[in-house]
Formats: structure tokens, C-alpha cells, sequence
């Protein structure tokens, strides 16, 4: 047999390696793919904060004269803002939604999680913040593949009862905010009396779909002029 040409079989043969290269830059790519979306991420909630903050102070220079309720406010809320980033910047929490309400140190939490372990573990990130004092845990368990079905449903049961207090002699000027999460239903705001409030509750727990109904609405007689 003929030796090959010099230029030819001096070339040495590539395709294992390219295959390496091709691999390596995959996981590269993959990997910094992955850190910019963590970096955005984090940029959102850092961003979030800073709005939150921001109002905040706005609003301490507004109420300066209200000072022993408007201090419990703002402490409320820079706990509130705590919360909110720290649950952002964890991946498990990224697009769950979860509502956080602070009063007095007590943090309520509300929304849907995909499990118990990822319930458990937004209860203790809150409790490790300090100024913490309670935590009430009122996260609802929804499988993901049943996220996008029961998100349905939740904003059809919010509608109903939305169209239901206003076409409720009862209800007229009523302010209720009906929150609704895999069917258990917190209703907050204002209404004209504890008659009200109770024909609320009744109405929300007639609904089509509704599991239970927290009621957390504030009244107060309304006066007549004189």
C-alpha cells in the first residue's frame, strides 16, 4: 500500500475532540443561562423592595403626626418587604404568588404551593427574619398539574361573588375584597355592620365551589347626619 501524501497524513484526527468542545460549550452555555436567569431574578425582587421602600418613606413624611400607629405601620411593612425578597429569592417560591400580610409582627401567609415541604419551608424562612412574632400558615396545597384547572376556578368563584355583593340590598357601598385559594374563600374590607358582614359570608359560602370562607371584614354603624 501507498503511503499518503505528507500534507495529508500529517493531519491528525479531530471528531473526538470536537465532540468534547461541542459538549463543554452546551454545559457552559447551560450554566451561564442558568446564573442570568437567578441574577434576574434577584434583580426583581431587589427592585420590588426598593418601590415598597420607597412609598414607605413617602408615606412616614405624609403621616409624621400619627406617630405611635403609623410607627406600627411602617415596621409592619419593612417586615412585609423582608418577607417578600427573601421568599423572591428563593427558586422554590419563583411565581407561586404567595400573599404576605403583617400585623403587630404577625405574618400571615396565603396562595397555593405545590407541596407540604415547600409549605413547611416558606413558614421558616419567615420565622428566621427578626420582628417575627407569629406565623400564620395558610398556604393551600395544589399539585402542579392541577395549578392551571384550580387557578381557573378560583378566578370564576372571585367573579361570582364580586357580581353577588353588588346586586345585594345588603351589601350597597360595601368595600369586600373576596380572595380565593383552591376554594377557600378570606373575605376583607368594609362594610356597614355586622349584618353585612354575616350576609357576606352567607353568600360566599353558597357559592358553587367553595370549600370554606374566612371572614376578616371590619364594620361600623353608619351614622346618620343630624
Amino acid at each position: 500500500m501507498k503511503d499518503l501524501p505528507a500534507h495529508i497524513s500529517r493531519v491528525p484526527w479531530r471528531g473526538g475532540k470536537t465532540n468534547r468542545e461541542r459538549f463543554a460549550r452546551a454545559r457552559v452555555d447551560a450554566e451561564i443561562s442558568s446564573s442570568l436567569a437567578r441574577a434576574m431574578r434577584i434583580c426583581e425582587a431587589v427592585l420590588v423592595a426598593a418601590i415598597v421602600l420607597l412609598t414607605l418613606v413617602l408615606g412616614v413624611a405624609r403621616g409624621s403626626a400619627q406617630a405611635p400607629m403609623a410607627n406600627s405601620n411602617v415596621a409592619d411593612s419593612r417586615l412585609t418587604v423582608k418577607i417578600d425578597t427573601a421568599l423572591w429569592s428563593d427558586l422554590r417560591f419563583w411565581g407561586k404568588q404567595i400573599s404576605v400580610e403583617t400585623e403587630r409582627g404577625v405574618v400571615t401567609l396565603r396562595g397555593k404551593v405545590d407541596s407540604e415541604e415547600t409549605k413547611n419551608a416558606a413558614a421558616e424562612i419567615v420565622r428566621r427574619i427578626e420582628g417575627i412574632t407569629q406565623v400564620r400558615n395558610e398556604l393551600e396545597i395544589v399539585p402542579h398539574e392541577r395549578r392551571a384547572e384550580v387557578d381557573a376556578r378560583d378566578q370564576a368563584i372571585a367573579r361570582a361573588l364580586e357580581e353577588q355583593f353588588k346586586r345585594d340590598p345588603q351589601l350597597q357601598n360595601a368595600v369586600i375584597d373576596a380572595r380565593v385559594d383552591a376554594g377557600v374563600v378570606t373575605l376583607r374590607g368594609q362594610v356597614r355592620s355586622p349584618a353585612a358582614s354575616s350576609r357576606a359570608v352567607e353568600l360566599a359560602r353558597a357559592a358553587p365551589g367553595v370549600r370554606s370562607v374566612k371572614n376578616e371584614l371590619s364594620s361600623a354603624q353608619l351614622t346618620k347626619p343630624g
